[in-house]
């Protein structure tokens, strides 16, 4: 709220000011001070108007934020304000199922100036224009009301709840006013309520997920572009409109409108290595926390790949792989050089990305167009939370993916023949609370210790060499306790097991899966409960046996219910026995 009570003794000052005002260029009277006219006819700032412009037969938006303005507007009143400038770009708010209930929009007297600027808001239901543009001239017509959601009460946001908008002729921009940190922060904060405003330089401190705080205190919040800042991150400048923190109560906030108004200095970039070696904090489970976020180079090591559709404000999930070639031994990948990335693409409000489209061949399998989503060798850096989500290491809350190049792929960290020992990357299983899958089923199902060296490979891009099929069929059991969904059982999800008791597995869902498919047509789809190892006759294309020699098995190091595995991303990651072509009559043609 501004509503400004301004001293009589200002007042006067201001007619003073305004009574001496210099002879226009044009050599003819003053502004006010024209031949015969009385007072309050001229154009422009008027004696005893309380600073604020005059608007022939209606308001200027400093009347409604200026209560000490003669032509100041109450709480509550209908007011008109026409020929005002669009100093942010009509967003929504109040999200439903990705679809805002309600629009908004700053306004700015036309020049730009102190308590010349406030907030509209309307309803979706209301349809009024939303197509209007940073510059567009319109005139607004709403009720003047206060709103906050603090706790606390120490303030409110004045803002217009609109009835009419119209676009009027001509988009003339505002220049923003030139202001400081302590000019937001301060007693005079209020004057800039609504306004277009920029600082000069500015240094983050702490970032979350709705916004970041500079050093100086001053918080600069997403509400209609977000940028993904990063601790000690630093700026030549930020431009963006103020608004009353509805949430915090006593401050006001900045809101860049677009990526042109935030101007960074010097980006810090990590590595893949350093989330991962504890040079930097991580954030654990579901837990968002400020000093998390992290910006990451990296080199793709996986094709982007489809995880689920559950979130239907965001857009479906995505994953892929990054390395860091800068954690290269002998040629090769070498530890806590692997993380997983998950993101919502579809997500305009929150994710930003640059060289990525996402764009889609067909809604399943999301067969990516080329270059439309990362590949294998690409350069990138990606912005989010570094996680640790179930367990696996995660750069979560993507708020910036970005493509800055194209390199060469290190090799995969080797494993067997000329390398590392391949017990080294045994996923082990953990033990089931009720049940035993251990009984009668060898190797053992549940219970199975990991290797000690397992967590630094994991996300890594490895390669077994020369390794043998030590179990064809790996089933994952499932939770006997859970009677209802028939899952007391060992389901066949089509892994099995090499030298070493590595597991491999199926994250990338091979376009022809060396473990095979049980058929799933409509008519004849194979229940769950029958989806198992001893259940051949109805398994299509599995090529696993026994003592299968592989010359070499490439692939990244997966985590996912409690399990490392390896999983071959592509078809010729996979050396040695061919693929199974032939179909039973229980399968579906080819």
């Amino acid at each position: 709220m501004l509503r400004r009570a301004v001293p009589v003794g200002m007042i006067a000052l201001s007619i003073a000011a305004l009574s001496a005002c210099p002879t226009p260029p044009d050599g003819g009277p003053a502004e006010g001070e024209g031949e015969g006219e009385g007072e309050g006819e001229g154009e422009g700032e008027q004696p005893g108007d309380g600073d604020c412009p005059v608007v022939e037969g209606a308001n200027s938006i400093c009347d409604v934020q200026d209560s000490a303005s003669d032509n100041a507007v109450a709480t509550g009143a209908l007011v008109t304000l026409p020929g005002v400038v669009a100093t942010s770009q009509a967003f929504g708010s109040s999200f439903q199922n990705g679809v805002p209930t309600r629009f908004n929009l700053f306004v700015g007297d036309s020049p730009n100036a102190k308590r010349g600027g406030v907030f509209v808001s309307w309803l979706a239901t209301a349809n009024l224009p939303t197509d209007i543009a940073v510059g567009d001239v319109v005139t607004i017509t709403g009720q003047v009301s206060e709103f906050t959601l603090a706790q606390d009460g120490n303030g409110t946001e004045t803002r217009i709840d609109a009835t009419a908008i119209t676009k009027d002729a001509g988009n003339t921009p505002l220049i923003p006013l030139d202001v400081t940190e302590a000019d937001l922060l301060g007693a005079s904060a209020e004057d800039y309520e609504g306004v277009l405003v920029r600082i000069t330089g500015g240094e983050v401190a702490s970032t979350d997920r709705f916004d970041f705080t500079l050093s100086g205190g001053l918080k600069v919040a997403n509400a209609i572009f977000n940028y993904p800042a990063l601790i000690g991150e630093t700026f030549t400048s930020l431009t963006g409109v103020v608004r009353f923190d509805i949430f915090g109560g006593t401050t006001m906030q900045l809101l860049p409108r677009a990526g042109a108004d935030v101007v960074s200095l010097a980006r810090p970039t990590r590595t893949v290595t350093e989330l991962n070696d504890g040079t930097l904090a991580r954030c654990p489970g579901d837990a968002n926390f400020n000093q998390c976020v992290a910006n990451v180079r990296g080199i793709v090591t996986s094709p982007a790949f489809f995880i689920n559709n559950n979130d239907q404000v965001r857009g479906p999930l995505f994953g892929f792989f990054v390395g860091d070639p800068e954690n290269v031994v002998g040629g090769r990948f070498g530890p806590n050089s692997g993380v997983f990335v998950t993101i919502n693409p579809e997500n305009t409000a929150e994710v930003t990305l640059s060289g990525y489209t996402f764009e889609q061949e067909n809604t399943f399998p999301f067969d990516f167009l080329t270059g439309a989503a990362p590949q294998p060798g690409d350069l990138v850096e990606v912005t989010g939370d570094n996680s640790d989500r179930f367990g696996m290491r995660n750069i979560r809350f993507v708020s910036s993916l970005t493509k800055t190049g194209t390199g060469t792929l290190p090799q995969p960290a080797l494993f067997g023949t000329g390398g590392n020992s391949t017990g080294d990357l045994k996923g082990g299983r953990p033990a089931f609370a009720d049940g035993d899958f251990s009984t009668g089923f060898t190797p053992a199902l549940e219970g199975v210790a990991p290797s000690a060296n397992i967590e630094q490979w994991e996300a890594v891009l490895v390669e077994l060499k020369d390794v043998n099929t030590t179990t064809a069929c790996y089933a994952q059991p499932f939770d006997p306790s859970n009677t209802t969904a028939n899952d007391s059982f060992a389901r066949d999800f089509g892994n099995w097991l090499v030298t070493g008791d590595v597991e491999i597995g199926t994250t990338f869902r091979l376009p022809q899966a060396f473990g095979g498919f049980f058929r799933d047509d409509m008519a004849n789809a194979i229940p769950t409960n029958q989806r198992t190892c001893a259940n051949v006759a109805n398994k299509c294309q599995d090529s696993r046996a026994l003592n299968q020699t592989f010359t070499s098995l490439i692939g990244i190091v997966d985590f996912s219910f409690n399990v490392h595995r390896v999983s071959p991303r592509t078809a010729a990651d996979i050396v040695g026995p061919s693929f199974v072509a032939a179909n039973t009559g229980n399968c579906p043609a080819q």
